[in-house]
């Protein structure tokens, strides 16, 4: 059984593929991209009238590291994108696309570990600077 399907273009639901890009192609809106979530990951096409089109996907990782997002590594063309949206849409498997597409970004836990270490270093840093100060106005003022 496919999980459920969500399609949106720039942010607003739409009822389906067809739909998304009948809006892309006509660039009736500025944010001219289309998303497609089924399940924990995604698929996302971009792009304006007769292109170039760009598309990125998103799995959510198994061992509960975040969401990771793999670029379609150039460009595509308008059968292109069609052909990726419906296979997906149809429920392919795209977790090969992780050993080809180039990964982007996304939310991922540990870069959010690494993050809180950034800071909590840096304050260590200004910490230690302040006290250097500090001591240095005091010890002048002694003197």
């Amino acid at each position: 059984m496919l999980n459920s399907i969500k399609w949106s273009y720039a942010g607003d639901p739409c009822s389906g593929l067809e739909e998304c890009l009948a809006l892309i192609k006509t660039g009736k809106k500025h944010d001219g991209f289309f998303l497609c979530e089924r399940g924990s990951s995604f698929f996302q096409g971009s792009g304006y009238g007769e292109g170039p089109y760009y598309c990125e996907m998103g799995f959510e990782e198994l061992n509960g590291a975040g969401t990771k997002v793999y670029e379609y590594p150039e460009e595509v063309s308008w059968d292109g994108l069609l052909d990726i949206a419906r296979r997906f849409e149809g429920g392919e498997d795209f977790s090969q696309s992780k050993d080809h597409w180039k990964c982007t970004d996304g939310f991922d836990k540990s870069n959010e570990k690494a993050g809180k270490r950034r800071v909590i270093g840096g304050l260590s840093v200004l910490w230690l600077i302040g006290m250097a100060v500090a001591g240095y106005v005091i010890f002048y003022m002694k003197g």
